[in-house]
């Protein structure tokens, strides 16, 4: 008997039974994906890690073996971490430590090292760190690119490398100072002519008299803002000529010289601020603003600033402002705080005008209200003395800033032809 062909029967897998092995699969990834992803990020940031501490101990070979110049008492050399040699090259998991420092301190005794970086995808430890103390829990991301220099402080102080691009040792360039309050002191000792101290317990210091050196870059502008002062380490900024004329208010009704509800306090803290420089913005700090009124002699002669501090009737949280009295009246001089802003006996500023570098001959808005008539404003006249006048009124408008505590001047001379340059 012939047999017959038999056809093979193949069995496949049910809809049903392959969904489900989907479903476990994707189980499966989603258990081990974020488990192998942690362990392959847990094993970079312990590299990073590594690497650092092997970037101190190449600076701390550095220092031994006498390559670097001999460090005078107190020095803090900062060192790019481009300019030391590892075993692993100087490479970092994430990327070459271009941002990455070791700063080495001397203290007379014996040497201090600390580290300190943020990388390219933004991972690193932004604070001056031993390297004992290097962990990856300290670790942190989102760090801006300009954060780094900003957060590279010890003891208040910050530096400059002292190595330059070609990793030739250099003299040490510590910046004009390490604070703010630090550079203005040391103006106060040699430009008596320029800075003065006013008389509040802070020790604010100004530049006063006809034409200070006091010009500076920001917001991409050269010369074109000056330095009122040092403001509690902060640095308080003046455009130098004014951005045109502007109505204080649109409305004027009672209490439209109120600072914080002016249509200029609103402009200037959203349009125009918007229009300055990213770079400009982030430098410029949300300040406490003391504003307090006067009435039409203005305030007690000799401590204007303070008064205006303990007599506030508005006290403002914001960006941009414009020039109080007290910036008027310091500016013109230790001499001319003693005048009255203005008076009938004619023992009033005016007589200042020739030296204060804040008059421009131009009706210019203040910041100060006026308390005798509550829809007006202060204002500097054109023959120099404070007057009032309507919020409704376009007067010249020059914006008033303070900046961070971090910034600091950098370099320049403050001239015309060569201004003051901020950094961090």
């Amino acid at each position: 008997m012939k047999e017959k062909n038999k056809k093979s029967i193949v069995k496949g897998f049910t809809l049903i039974e392959l969904l489900a092995v989907i479903v476990i699969m994707g189980v499966l990834l989603m258990i081990a994906v974020p488990s192998v992803s942690n362990y392959i990020n847990n094993s970079r940031k312990n590299a990073y890690i590594t690497t650092a501490k092997e970037l101190i101990r190449g600076a701390t070979n550095l220092v031994n073996s006498g390559k670097l110049d001999v460090f005078d008492l107190g020095t803090t050399y900062y060192i790019p971490s481009s300019c030391i040699h590892t075993e692993t090259g100087g490479e970092s998991p994430y990327g070459a430590f271009d941002p990455a420092y070791i700063i080495v301190q001397y203290d007379g005794n014996s040497f201090t090292f600390y580290w300190t970086s943020r990388d390219d995808q933004g991972i690193g430890i932004p604070n001056p760190t031993l390297e004992n103390e290097l962990d990856v829990d300290k670790l942190v991301t989102g760090i801006d690119r300009e954060q780094i220099s900003t957060k590279t402080k010890i003891g208040g102080r910050k530096y400059n490398a002292v190595y330059n691009a070609e990793c030739t040792a250099i003299a040490e360039t510590n910046r004009i100072s390490s604070s703010a309050n630090d550079y203005f002191s040391d103006f106060e000792n040699t430009r008596d002519d320029i800075v003065q101290r006013d008389n509040t317990a802070d020790n604010n210091l100004r530049f006063y008299g006809g034409g200070p050196e006091n010009y500076v870059t920001f917001n991409g502008e050269a010369k074109g803002w000056r330095i009122i002062g040092n403001f509690n380490d902060k640095i308080k900024l003046i455009k130098a000529q004014s951005i045109g004329n502007m109505q204080f208010h649109t409305n004027s009704n009672a209490g439209s010289n109120n600072w914080a509800n002016s249509s200029l306090q609103t402009y200037l803290n959203t349009t125009y601020y918007n229009s300055l420089t990213d770079e400009a913005k982030n430098m410029i700090a949300t300040n406490t603003w003391y504003i307090a009124g006067t009435s039409s002699n203005g305030f007690p002669a000799g401590d204007v600033y303070e008064y205006e501090r303990n007599n506030a009737t508005m006290i403002w949280e914001g960006k941009v402002g414009l020039m109080s009295m007290s910036d008027y009246l310091y500016a013109a001089g230790s001499t001319c705080t003693n005048y009255m802003a203005y008076s009938s006996d004619g023992n009033d500023i005016r007589k200042c005008k020739d030296t204060n570098w804040l008059f421009t001959g131009t009706r210019t808005w203040m910041i100060t209200p006026s308390t005798a008539s509550t829809p007006w404003e202060r204002l500097v006249e054109t023959e120099g003395y404070v007057n009032g006048y309507t919020a409704t009124s376009s007067l010249a408008v020059r914006p008033v800033v303070f900046l961070n505590e971090d910034i600091e001047i950098v370099s320049g001379t403050g001239t015309t032809d060569d201004p003051y340059i901020l950094g961090y």
